[in-house]
């Protein structure tokens, strides 16, 4: 998509106060974004349909269209992120330079995005509900630092992980302005997703587990070294994959798309993860369900054929283990988390306000354990309105790609935007369910996913700005 040379930066989310209507149609000014004009009354019924489509609610014009800058910023980021991905001092000693790379990219990408943010915005970030809850969340994690049982435990957890995924959550949302970069970085978690789902089943296929038995692992000690974490990104990624490829137009982007997305599937069964599997079908079914408005029996036929390839295909022993689901007591990890989840809720409720301090629930929990549930994970280390900030966060981000979902429903040309808000909420949808399974709170995997909806929003804005502005110049 290209963007309009006149459009810049977006302005802050500020309410502009109320301006009476000019007689004649004022000419938008160079370097000016429209979100005054959007906020005006339009001339005609036509235009007002367009501006507000009846049925549908008007889209929050908080984060107006693609805007230019943040160039070196993007390409550190971009950099940053393909590092902490690969890993590639661990794939050859050739590449043992690159250990502590990270470090000094990050330094230099917060050094470059400080100055450029303010001279571009007068800010240091923009502000729509989302940043605001991520930026509140990160406020109780300090607070609750100095009443934690163990201040260590509480500042390293703060410090190494989730300061960490603020910075690189902020820098991606000022930064992704345009609808290039938001798919260069959906392709290269894709692009990490799909090499690492070939290697991890290449090891699996040569009875290279890593230490996991029958599980698939991954050799890279990245994030995603664990099975369960390794299945949490690949079922993240899956709706993603879809989208795009329900919305390109080339035959050989498709095949790819369609590649990498059996690569991932087949990887996702490969970790036997119970609760990477009961996020795909949950995913699974909210893509189903929303791409097969005209056609019910059609996708509910087709989601239940891929459940029972998923079946055939899955390694052996995969059955057995997802039978512990609903009965616990077969099985000695499912007892032991479902211990923890009930102690984890208890902790919760006896120190409902700021919890036992960010990074400590190991040390209250049973034989120093985490445990195991992203949302019982935050109530017990950092209170319960901690909680309610998190689950706001998440429902605010899925109402909102709802409510673009809804707007093109009726429109064929914005079938782009109606498919990746698709695959964005069935993303969500699989985090919501899968990190209920795993303590995964102040790692990056939801912050990456709200990251990319707003950017999304940012350049769908800015696509119906565009498609406005001749009509408001009369």
């Amino acid at each position: 998509m290209k963007s309009d040379s006149r459009s810049f930066d977006y302005e802050p989310v500020l309410r502009s106060p109320a301006r009476p209507m000019p007689s004649e149609p004022e000419p938008v000014k160079a370097g000016s974004t429209l979100r005054h004009k959007l906020s005006e009354k339009p001339a005609s019924p036509e235009l007002a349909e367009q501006v507000e489509p009846k049925g549908t609610g008007q889209i929050e014009m908080e984060l107006c269209g693609p805007a230019r800058g943040h160039s070196l910023t993007f390409a550190a980021l971009f950099v940053y992120s393909a590092i902490a991905y690969f890993r590639p001092f661990d794939l050859s000693p050739a590449l043992s330079w690159t250990f502590g790379l990270s470090f000094w990219i990050a330094i230099a990408m917060v050094a470059i995005f400080v100055p450029s943010q303010v001279m571009l915005e007068g800010r240091l970030t923009a502000r729509p509900r989302e940043v605001n809850l991520v930026l509140l969340l990160g406020l109780v994690a300090i607070i609750s630092i100095p009443q934690a049982i163990s201040l260590e435990l509480a500042w390293k957890m703060f410090s190494t992980t989730f300061a960490k995924t603020i910075i690189v959550f902020i820098v991606m949302v000022n930064v992704v302005r345009t609808e290039l970069r938001l798919k260069a970085m959906m392709l290269l978690t894709l692009v990490a997703g799909g090499l690492m789902s070939t290697k991890a089943l290449i090891d699996y296929a040569g009875g290279r587990t890593g230490g996991y038995q029958d599980r698939v692992a991954l050799g890279v000690s990245n994030m995603f070294g664990e099975p369960n974490s390794f299945a949490l990104h690949l079922v993240l990624m899956l709706p993603i994959a879809i989208a795009l490829l329900l919305s390109t137009r080339t035959v050989f982007r498709k095949i790819v798309y369609a590649a990498g997305i059996l690569v991932m599937f087949a990887g996702v069964l490969a970790t036997q993860s119970r609760g990477g599997f009961i996020g795909l079908v949950a995913s699974g079914l909210a893509l189903t369900w929303k791409l097969g408005r005209r056609q019910r029996m059609l996708a509910i036929t087709l989601f239940l054929v891929a459940g029972l390839a998923a079946v055939v295909v899955a390694p052996a022993g995969f059955e057995a283990r997802l039978a512990t689901i609903l009965n616990i007591s077969s099985e000695s990890s499912a007892s032991a988390r479902q211990a923890l989840l009930w102690r984890s809720i208890s902790v919760a409720l006896h120190s409902p306000f700021l919890g036992v301090g960010i990074g400590n629930s190991e040390i209250v929990l049973i034989q120093g354990q985490v445990s195991h549930n992203a949302y019982t994970q935050i109530a017990a280390e950092m209170g319960l309105i901690a909680l309610a900030f998190y689950l706001v966060l998440l429902f605010t981000s899925y109402r909102k790609l709802h409510n673009i979902e809804l707007e093109c429903l009726p429109q064929p040309h914005h079938s782009r935007y109606f498919y990746l808000s698709i695959g964005l909420q069935s993303s969500l949808v699989a985090y919501m369910v899968s990190s209920f399974f795993l303590s995964v709170a102040y790692d990056w995997y939801v912050y990456i996913l709200i990251g990319y909806a707003l950017a999304f929003r940012r350049i769908y804005a800015g696509s119906k700005t565009n498609r406005i502005e001749p009509q408001l110049q009369g």
